[in-house]
């Protein structure tokens, strides 16, 4: 049918625009409806963001910092000598060693924050659990780089100073010895701090539902683990609360990628 009214102009493009009220109403009944119009001129939904890539590369590097940072830290050495300067000379002889292996421990460090963040976005920072879970794990992840530069860095450079023939070998010692104070001590808040984030997480991780309420719930027991052993050994923890610890940590970082390997949303 023809839109333009009788006694209009055709070949005038500003006839078409006298037309009465009733040709104006269809002409704009005209207006092609299909589908394909409609997606062109109507604004496009944002698309969902896709699972998968980023989140496997998290979740491949929170395994990986996991497993290895157990083996680097077998390689540390230690110090098995007596006597202030002996032992000054075992630290300082070592040092390059020593800073190789706390540079790798600040990379795992990373690696693990970064993985429990990217868990965190999956998860929905709408979630009080998950907010305060990136907030307490967070805490931990700089507190641990506070002890792994100091006693990777710090300790060494002590021990390379007191061996000066100005120097009392023996005040070395000392400074050396409040210097593990200080890493224990980083290390213990860290612990806490990491195991308070973990267990929030893990709560949140349970109530997604399917696959991750099982995650959750190992999650739950690997995070609570380390705040019984501070419980019970205090600060001065022996070397198989140590590696106890670090063991329970592993497993609730695998835990972590294993939910970030997942496709499913949470």
């Amino acid at each position: 049918m023809s839109l333009t009214p009788s006694g209009a102009d055709a070949s005038t493009p500003l006839a078409f625009l006298n037309t009465t009220k009733d040709a104006t109403m269809i002409s704009m009944t005209a207006v092609p409806t299909s589908g394909a119009a409609l997606a062109t001129d109507a604004p496009r939904p944002i698309a969902a963001r896709p699972r998968g890539g980023p989140d496997r590369w998290a979740a491949a590097g929170m395994a990986l910092a996991a497993t290895l940072s157990i083996v680097v830290v077998a390689l540390d050495p230690e110090v098995r000598v007596r006597g202030a300067r002996a032992v000054l000379e075992a630290v300082a002889r070592d040092a390059s060693i020593h800073r190789g292996v706390h540079v790798a421990e600040n990379l795992f460090i990373l690696l693990l924050a970064h993985g429990v963040a990217s868990l965190g976005l999956r998860l929905g920072l709408s979630r009080p659990a998950v907010r305060f879970g990136l907030l307490a794990y967070g805490a931990g992840a700089l507190m641990m780089l506070a002890a792994t530069t100091f006693d990777g860095f710090i300790t060494p450079a002590i021990a390379a100073a007191w061996l000066a023939p100005s120097h009392d070998a023996g005040a070395g010692l000392e400074a050396i010895r409040l210097a593990g104070i200080a890493v224990q001590s980083f290390a213990t808040v860290s612990w806490g701090l990491e195991s308070l984030g973990a267990l929030a997480l893990s709560t949140a991780l349970l109530a997604s539902g399917g696959g991750r309420r099982r995650l959750g719930a190992l999650g739950l027991v690997a995070a609570a683990a380390p705040m019984v052993a501070l419980a019970v050994s205090g600060p001065d923890m022996d070397t198989m609360a140590v590696v106890g610890i670090l063991l329970t940590q592993a497993v609730w970082n695998l835990t972590c990628a294993a939910a970030l390997w997942r496709r499913d949303a949470a």
